[in-house]
């Protein structure tokens, strides 16, 4: 049996970016938005999906990164999602 994960478990920095490198992206996104002042709307987010048995080594990515992003569930899966600028700013 593994041992239980929790925000408490010391988290190896190597391990989580190497897991980022291997599961996670970062996305840009430019949008047409005639309501912005130069026409454009651009949106940055970082997503990271596993399957729903992991949520709980997400949970602890998520907290070793210092809580940010969301982590949102869909039916065999669960995903963290980062999106806000200073949350990102975190990541990078």
């Amino acid at each position: 049996m593994s041992p239980k994960l929790t925000p408490q478990n010391n988290v190896n920095a190597n391990f989580i970016t190497g897991f980022i490198d291997a599961e996670a992206s970062f996305i840009v996104m430019i949008k047409k938005q005639p309501a912005y002042k130069i026409g454009w709307k651009v949106e940055v987010k970082f997503t990271m999906g596993l399957h729903k048995k992991d949520k709980a080594l997400l949970e602890l990515i998520q907290s070793s990164l210092g809580a940010v992003g969301n982590i949102t569930e869909r039916k065999d899966s669960v995903m963290l999602i980062v999106s806000s600028f200073n949350d990102l700013a975190v990541l990078v």
